[in-house]
């Protein structure tokens, strides 16, 4: 399925909750033959948090019940590769980005830091 999403129309059925169901399923299974700890809790949230925390904030909206409905859903004012929409998004890339490297550094004590 994942390989389909190319070519598929954007914002089609790669944006609908049925494709966020199958990947969870889909990587369920990659979880279970790799024996990677909660890669289908995460996967599926960041694949979702696209959609959510994205492009249903966008005008043009998300078709959530494709391929039952066209409908396209938004609660948006953002318009995409609008100044305002870029500004957040690379603003939201620099958190994200800095909560990993942390995250990495705290897991993996990269600082050799002591708790006294």
């Amino acid at each position: 399925m994942l390989a389909t999403f190319p070519w598929l129309k954007h914002r089609s059925f790669s944006h609908s909750i049925f494709a966020i169901i199958i990947v969870y399923f889909l990587l369920k299974q990659i979880e279970l033959i790799t024996n990677i700890l909660n890669l289908s809790f995460f996967g599926t949230i960041s694949y979702a948090s696209h959609i959510f925390l994205g492009d249903l904030f966008t005008r043009s909206g998300i078709p959530l019940l494709y391929p039952i409905s066209d409908k396209k859903f938004s609660l948006g004012f953002f318009k995409v590769g609008g100044f305002l929409n870029n500004a957040i998004e690379i603003i939201f890339i620099m958190i994200l980005t800095t909560l990993v490297v942390f995250t990495i550094i705290n897991k993996f004590n990269l600082l050799n830091l002591s708790i006294l």
